[in-house]
């Protein structure tokens, strides 16, 4: 399983990205540091992190529980030369305003997991 170790020199250890394995969907889980569960991501249903059709990639951010859409990072379509023949991966985070600071450094953590 991978995972991401989120530290902050001013907070300390913030968290962890953890990615589940769930058949062809992706999904991740971010905890905060004492292992307690913020928020779920879950991607489409692809078994890559690519479009085969063009377009973006949106992986939904849901509420610990998985009952409310809170956010979305989405892997945005660079055009098929771009996609097939680099490396360079674009991606867009959306997240409330008075998300917890912390949490935002998760979800910026979890885009890199991705």
């Amino acid at each position: 399983m991978n995972h991401v170790d989120v530290h902050s020199p001013a907070f300390g250890p913030l968290g962890r990205i953890l990615q589940q394995s769930e058949g062809c969907r992706t999904a991740f889980v971010g905890c905060d540091a004492s292992g307690t569960v913020v928020f779920k991501i879950q991607g489409g249903n692809i078994c890559c992190n690519f479009s085969l059709f063009g377009g973006n990639v949106v992986y939904e951010v849901l509420s610990a529980d998985g009952s409310t859409k809170i956010g979305a990072i989405e892997k945005v379509w660079s055009g098929i030369g771009a996609e097939y023949f680099t490396d360079a991966d674009v991606y867009s985070l959306s997240f409330p305003m008075d998300l917890h600071v912390k949490a935002k450094a998760l979800l910026m953590a979890a885009a890199f997991l991705i």
